[in-house]
């Protein structure tokens, strides 16, 4: 299960990556404090590599991770090692109606 999303990377002097993924597909890890365990491998379609805000498609590694977990929480942290490097704010399904 894929899950649409933007990507905020941080920048180097907020403890981000010295240069941005030129790859499209990457991988990293995100902490979920809401499973257990709470350490899972992610992989990013990001569709402007390069660039401190994309769009992206966020999704784990393997099949037994919580993936309902995606529909419940509104940001992904994303990891290198224990350094926190980005946020993914995740597109909600809960579509708000103006009348």
């Amino acid at each position: 299960m894929e899950k649409d999303g933007v990507i905020y990377w941080l920048k180097p002097e907020e403890s981000g990556l010295r240069s941005l993924p030129t790859d499209e597909l990457c991988y990293a890890v995100t902490v979920l404090p809401q499973v257990k365990p709470s350490a899972w491998s992610i992989k990013m379609f990001i569709f402007e590599p390069g660039k401190y805000v994309s769009d992206c498609l966020v999704s784990f590694l393997v099949d037994h991770a919580p993936h309902y977990v995606l529909n419940t929480i509104e940001t992904v942290d994303v990891y290198a090692g224990s350094k926190k490097v980005a946020a993914i704010k995740l597109e909600t399904d809960n579509k708000q109606q103006t009348d």
